[in-house]
């Protein structure tokens, strides 16, 4: 079981306007793993909720906020302390940043990575390992991307979700067009990615 939670305490309450948010998460702590977004005012809160959901043996998987408004987005610094904060605790093994940059940083550390990189042709997950359905049935390549690819029941779903593939790869955005990895990574198409520190 998964929670989304982006604030440590009650503050969580409040950044959703919702009062036993935190209260009832914390009834269920010992079975719900964690998932973050990176926003531009959270670093502290996220680093709790990592060392909050180790201590009791879950996962967290955090992605860095995917809006193209900067308001947002966390900075190439935060993105940084972050991935320090994680490996200077021990907490790699049950925390994951979900996010092309990151896993471009980790590729230029290891040639095995790298390799299999080059070999995808990119480090976006759209339309590879993820895709979205939406309540109507509506598939997307992502929960950020809001491309509509077909309908759930479409009998060319498979071949539909591979040409959407092959669009993400060749397309860039933001920091990512003038990037010297953009035709390993990519970078996420669904924004200007902001907080990657490899540009």
């Amino acid at each position: 079981m998964w929670v989304s939670l982006d604030y440590y305490g009650e503050t969580q309450d409040k950044s959703r306007g919702f009062k036993g948010l935190w209260r009832n998460y914390l009834n269920i702590a010992d079975i719900a793993n964690i998932r973050a977004t990176l926003l531009h005012d959270n670093l502290k809160d996220v680093e709790k909720l990592i060392a909050h959901a180790n201590q009791h043996n879950r996962k967290t998987t955090i992605v860095p906020c995917k809006t193209t408004n900067p308001k947002f987005t966390p900075s190439p610094l935060q993105l940084q302390q972050l991935l320090l904060y994680i490996f200077q605790n021990n907490y790699a093994e049950k925390t994951v940043v979900d996010d092309p940059a990151v896993r471009m940083w980790l590729a230029t550390k290891n040639p095995e990575l790298m390799k299999k990189a080059q070999e995808n042709g990119s480090l976006c997950t759209a339309c590879d390992t993820v895709i979205r359905v939406d309540p109507q049935g509506t598939v997307k390549p992502c929960p950020f991307l809001n491309w509509k690819i077909c309908d759930i029941h479409d009998p060319e779903i498979k071949q539909k979700i591979t040409q959407t593939r092959q669009k993400i790869v060749k397309t860039h955005t933001g920091k990512c067009v003038n990037c010297k990895y953009k035709e390993i990574c990519g970078g996420c198409r669904a924004s200007e990615n902001l907080h990657c520190f490899l540009s």
